[in-house]
């Protein structure tokens, strides 16, 4: 299953990859990408950017597994210092308005 599942995340080598189509074909599916996309698909530069917007599905699956289990333990850490500082936020702030529970979410006129 794994070396399966793994199989799927290598290219074809018989298959000729064709950047400038590559992007036309992400440009009718995100409706706009920056001009340099269009004119040097082939770049590394280009790849860096695409890349750091759009990851792989993969990737975007991990993270969202992790999250959970990650992110309350980097709160722990990371936080632990500011606890008495979030508190006091919250006495100073929070007030009684049906609808909102802190004071900077009202409106002010």
């Amino acid at each position: 299953v794994m070396f399966t599942s793994c199989r799927i995340l290598v290219p074809d080598e018989n298959v000729a990859f064709d950047s400038k189509k590559s992007m036309e074909k992400v440009d009718r599916y995100v409706h706009y990408i920056p001009p340099v996309w269009r004119t040097e698909p082939h770049t590394e530069k280009v790849r860096q950017l695409f890349s750091s917007l759009f990851q792989y599905k993969v990737t975007g699956y991990l993270e969202e597994l992790l999250s959970p289990i990650i992110t309350p333990i980097l709160l722990m850490f990371s936080l632990r210092h500011k606890s008495l500082d979030i508190v006091d936020f919250y006495q100073r702030f929070t007030v009684h308005v049906e609808g909102t529970t802190c004071s900077t979410s009202k409106s002010h006129n």
